[in-house]
């Protein structure tokens, strides 16, 4: 069933790059949309392994203009190497809040973190 499940996050992601039809497609976004999208599109993997989501959003997030579905794309492998991280279960926070970038200009920040293993100092 696991295996089944990575399947089908791979053919969701290839689904997602499929659709962009090898253009970018910009419109207006809501970051915390496309994020609890994801966490849709993730569910059942999540669950699979004992990951809960606890999303933080700001809500003085402003929409953006973005490719929709390369921002999935990116959310679908960050999700999906967080649960694998977390491979007896665990935490996956998705943040979103306000930003700056240099010379004053208006971001937003997007983090996510997880109770996973981390990656050894070593490497």
């Amino acid at each position: 069933v696991e295996q089944e499940v990575e399947r089908m996050a791979r053919l969701v992601s290839n689904l997602l790059q499929f659709s962009r039809s090898g253009r970018d497609r910009v419109s207006t976004v809501d970051v915390r949309e496309e994020v609890l999208k994801t966490i849709e599109l993730t569910e059942h993997h999540l669950r699979r392994k004992g990951v809960q989501v606890v999303p933080e959003f700001d809500p003085a997030v402003p929409a953006i203009h973005a490719d929709r579905q390369q921002l999935r794309q990116v959310f679908l492998n960050l999700f999906t190497n967080a649960a694998d991280a977390m491979p007896t279960g665990g935490t996956l926070t998705p943040r979103v809040r306000p930003g700056e970038l240099p010379g004053g200009r208006p971001a937003i920040v997007v983090e996510v973190a997880d109770t996973g293993v981390g990656i050894a100092p070593e490497h």
